[in-house]
Order: C-alpha cells, then structure tokens, then sequence
C-alpha cells in the first residue's frame, strides 16, 4: 500500500472500549468477549471490527489535515460457540477529504491491490440475497449511494464504502 498508493500504516489497540462501539453506532458489542481484568473501560473487550477504530483515527487526523489515507492490517474477533472467539484478519483502507469524496479514489487503489495480488474478484452492489459479514450494509454508518460488496470466489469478502455524514458528525 505504501508504494502503491500515498497512505500510512497504522495500528490500533485489539482491544476496545463499549463507548467507541456505540460512538461509531457499531451492531456488534462483543459483551462476551469482555476482559475480566481489563486495565480501563476503554479497553475492556476484542474488537469486533476494525471500523471504529480508523473512525477515531479519522476523527483526530482530521483536525489537523484536510486530506489523508491511511490503512491497518490487523485482527478482529466475533464471539464463535465452539472456539469462544472467532478471529478475522482483515486489511483496513481508509480515506479522508473534507472537499470531496475518496469514493472512487477508494475503488480505483482496491482494485489496483487485488489486480496486484492476483485476486480474481468483482465489486457488486446490494442484492438483499446475502449479508457481507465484514461490514452490513444495514449499519447506520454506511453511506447509501457509496456502497460496494467485495466478491472473491462467490462469496463476499469485504466492502468499500463511505461513511454516512451523520455518523461523520457525532
């Protein structure tokens, strides 16, 4: 990503607070993936996206520059029956601009890393059949004209999409 495109690694905390989730409006809690000793409040669970995390990160950065992209690979964890927690790696690509938006800029650089990875995928639009498990398109955070599902091998892996300018605000 770096070479290929202007954006900056980042790494967050596996770990997250209930108050983020609900900041970021995020349907997953992960209340049974709670730390019986955790340090803070802030940190008192396994994430279960990395969403809210690069939300915050958006939020901060935004302060001081007008324009930036930044990505995080990393790990997020869902509660799972038979091995207590299920562990998803995922690859974050984030884009801020307070003059326009990233949309297709977003789409063009993930199409350039697949296409260099020699991943055979197709980018598809909402069709109420499936539920992409990596980002909901029911969340009341994504935008609603903005929105692509990631497809590699028939299922879906991913989605790119902007973040709906009144979750922005909060």
């Amino acid at each position: 990503m770096t070479l290929s495109g202007p954006s900056l690694e980042v790494m967050t905390y596996p770990l997250i607070g209930k108050k983020l989730l609900e900041k970021a409006s995020w349907p997953v809690m992960n209340e049974e993936l709670k730390l019986v000793n955790a340090l803070s409040n802030d940190a008192d669970r396994m994430r279960p996206s990395l969403v809210p995390h690069a939300l915050n990160t958006v939020a901060i950065n935004s302060k001081q520059f007008d324009s930036f992209n930044f990505f995080e690979v990393g790990r997020s964890y869902l509660k799972d029956e038979k091995n207590f927690s299920k562990e998803r790696h995922q690859v974050l690509i984030g884009c801020f601009n307070k003059k326009e938006s990233p949309f297709m800029e977003l789409i063009n650089t993930v199409e350039r890393l697949l296409n260099s990875l020699n991943i055979s995928f197709d980018f598809t639009t909402d069709t109420g059949k499936f539920k992409n498990e990596i980002v909901d398109k029911e969340w009341i955070g994504t935008h609603p004209h903005e929105f692509f599902n990631i497809r590699i091998m028939g299922k879906f892996h991913g989605a790119i999409n902007s973040v709906h300018p009144l979750l922005l605000k909060s």
